[in-house]
């Protein structure tokens, strides 16, 4: 797959500063994708270009496609994967689909890193996907235990460190609506 090209191209590169070797781009996530496009939707797309023109030609199958692709968990499927409107804003993508932010980004339970942070005391650290999963949940339980349920609002003033993260997931993991603000703010 040569995307060096097409970025090349798109931005009016003449002196390239990087450019990813072959074996790195027959690992990239990009190449799995196109693979899988090939393989599911009877395509034979040989870079980038070509994906990008489906992307735009073919929008539902492109857009239902990534969903399948990244595993989105959903909770009721879509009737309709997109409606195209006169008004963008009043486009439909996904129409009559649910699902849970928090469980699709918990999907994960293993030790890969799921956060890395450096925060403005100068902490920094690293929380896998395990440990995000379960600091996550023990959040949500301790939400519960104070009434809060699908619906409620939970606002958070804190600064921008992983527990923000962790308080707006187990908001969400519950049903209820997180809003927060930065002391800097």
């Amino acid at each position: 797959l040569d995307y060096s090209k097409h970025i090349r191209r798109k931005i009016n590169m003449q002196n390239i500063v990087w450019e990813p070797s072959s074996y790195h781009l027959k690992k990239s996530n990009l190449a799995k994708y196109i693979a899988f496009i090939n393989s599911n939707y009877d395509k034979d797309f040989k870079n980038y270009d070509e994906l990008y023109n489906w992307s735009v030609d073919d929008i539902s199958n492109f857009w239902e496609s990534i969903s399948i692709f990244t595993k989105i968990k959903f909770s009721s499927l879509p009737d309709s994967i997109y409606k195209k409107h006169n008004s963008f804003i009043k486009t439909q993508w996904f129409e009559g689909a649910k699902l849970n932010f928090a469980e699709n980004l918990l999907k994960y339970k293993d030790d890969s890193i799921a956060i890395e942070y450096f925060c403005e005391n100068k902490l920094k650290g690293k929380i896998t996907y395990r440990q995000l999963f379960d600091r996550v949940s023990n959040c949500a339980y301790y939400l519960e235990s104070l009434g809060i349920k699908k619906g409620d609002r939970v606002a958070g003033f804190m600064p921008n460190i992983p527990e923000a993260i962790i308080a707006m997931l187990a908001s969400s993991a519950i049903g209820a609506v997180w809003s927060s603000c930065s002391p800097d703010f």
